[in-house]
């Protein structure tokens, strides 16, 4: 494209931009938000006439590191179920400090501390202001991407709206694997993609291979499926990349960053790759684009003097050559052209942002940009110790500008401390700053009132999960052992995609 057709576009981008900062000046100057007993500095609280008793349902016991650990989890639940029976006879209970109302807006905050709210124009577009509302409700079914196994795709039903966020149940397994994601997530796909495009659907725990029918299951459910208009990936243009699925590149393990591997492309859909470690389980598989930092074409390693990590097979690195093993599998590399370079991503220190907490994804957080790496950048929760402090991707889809909250309707967790509030008695997690909101075992509670169920108590505060595998029911390892505990490859719950299937294209 010649430099004069490029302008345009330029000025159109420079224009929603500027129209869009205007706005959240405006909304931000407008935005108040008023801690009480209902609500706290750390997000709103449910009172008891409101919430309805949750019905505890018996479920196997998850493994835990002790025996003692598992008495103070049930003695978590009896304090919760306590706490919901009690609710009905506290309800009209108000201490003198609740009346306490302190206005809070992003204006005046960014005043007291001296510091700038990032830039609009550096946030992606998965990022910012959304350019429609969140149609989702409850009940919906959906296709999505489980997280965890990011190969694989399953149903799903909306089980909770929060502004532009819908939390999401795996159909037949327990709400404690329930995840979080933004309305215009590429994750998500409605009910038929996977048949349509060739993607085998993992269907709800207790049905064959074979078994499930989207038109018998919204039936015997009484459901509706999520219309396709509702999803960002429906109206996707898709442009061509150079990458096709069975391509060899090299990759950064993400699960272990100080690995460069081999890998192959092992799926594509719209412009994302899915990339896979060759003889490793799938569990390592990530998606990116074109431009991701973690993805090399072949030789990089070679020419950088970087050691390169072969597939297990190869007991020994050095036996390891790209030639004979592009030779024994039948496969080609990734052409370089197809590797695109991300610009910075631009974000500085003491720049702040609104940010989900990776601990208690339920919650979004004040943050401010604490330290910064090519492409990363360090969080830091504002009025909470740095021991909370952990590094994301500048492109992670739980970063937003100040304002999202506000402008898509979700609670804002304000810094402990803005409002002189006294927790309300039976809701106190021992823990500084942390409101006893969410659980260490998912959505399944909505509270906690001990450090047991505490996300941010030393004992749970550097666990990747608290939970068994979703599928293999295998005990999550503490951090330190990840590196060590890289899982060989285990069969694929879905085959390959045959030659002339959507997988198989060239993009």
């Amino acid at each position: 494209m010649k430099k004069s057709e490029e302008k345009p576009i330029k000025m159109e981008k420079k224009e929603i931009v500027e129209a869009d900062e205007k706005k959240v000046s405006s909304s931000l100057e407008a935005q108040t938000v008023i801690p009480t007993a209902a609500t706290g500095p750390a997000g709103p609280i449910p009172s008891a006439e409101n919430e309805r008793p949750q019905r505890l349902r018996k479920k196997r016991k998850l493994l835990m590191d002790s025996g003692d650990e598992e008495d103070a989890i049930e003695d978590e639940e009896d304090k919760i179920r306590g706490h919901q029976k009690r609710g009905k006879t506290t309800k009209h209970g108000k201490s003198a400090s609740a009346q306490k109302k302190k206005l809070w807006n992003w204006v005046s905050y960014l005043e007291e501390e001296k510091m700038p709210a990032a830039p609009l124009k550096l946030f992606k577009e998965h990022q910012s202001f959304p350019q429609s509302r969140n149609s989702f409700k409850v009940g919906l079914k959906l296709e999505g991407i489980d997280l965890e196994h990011p190969s694989l795709y399953c149903v799903l039903t909306v089980v909770e709206v929060q502004g532009y966020r819908i939390r999401l149940h795996f159909d037949g397994y327990p709400d404690c694997y329930d995840f979080w994601v933004n309305a215009d997530s590429l994750d998500i796909h409605p009910v038929g993609w996977c048949e349509k495009t060739g993607h085998k659907l993992i269907p709800p725990k207790g049905y064959k291979d074979g078994e499930f029918s989207w038109p018998t299951y919204l039936k015997q459910c009484k459901a509706q499926a999520a219309p396709k208009t509702f999803f960002k990936s429906y109206n996707t243009p898709v442009t061509p990349t150079g990458f096709r699925a069975g391509m060899k590149l090299e990759a950064v393990d993400r699960k272990n960053p100080s690995l460069l591997c081999v890998a192959t492309v092992s799926d594509i859909v719209e412009n994302r790759l899915l990339i896979h470690f060759d003889n490793w389980d799938h569990s390592y598989d990530y998606w990116c684009d074109a431009s991701s930092p973690y993805i090399r074409p072949v030789g990089h390693c070679q020419e950088n003097t970087i050691s390169l990590t072969p597939p297990p097979e190869f007991k020994d690195p050095k036996c390891f050559s790209w030639e004979s093993y592009l030779e024994k599998t039948g496969t080609q590399t990734a052409p370089a052209r197809a590797f695109k370079v991300r610009p910075p991503h631009g974000f500085l220190p003491q720049m702040k942002l609104e940010a989900v907490d990776k601990r208690n994804p339920m919650l979004i957080r004040v943050c401010t940009i604490v330290e910064i790496e090519e492409n990363r950048i360090k969080l830091h929760f504002d009025g909470w110790s740095s021991l909370y402090d952990y590094w994301v991707d500048a492109d992670s889809p739980d970063l937003h500008p100040v304002g999202w909250c506000a402008k898509t309707g979700h609670p804002l967790q304000l810094p402990p401390g803005v409002a002189d509030i006294s927790p309300v008695p039976g809701q106190c997690c021992p823990i500084a700053g942390c409101k006893g909101i969410g659980h260490v075992r998912g959505p399944k509670y909505g509270y906690h009132y001990t450090a047991v169920g505490c996300p941010y108590s030393e004992v749970n505060l550097n666990r990747e999960s608290f939970l068994p595998d979703r599928l293999s029911g295998e005990r999550p390892l503490p951090s330190h052992h990840t590196l060590k505990a890289r899982r060989l490859e285990t069969p694929n719950p879905f085959p390959d995609p045959s030659p002339d299937s959507p997988q198989s294209r060239s993009f």
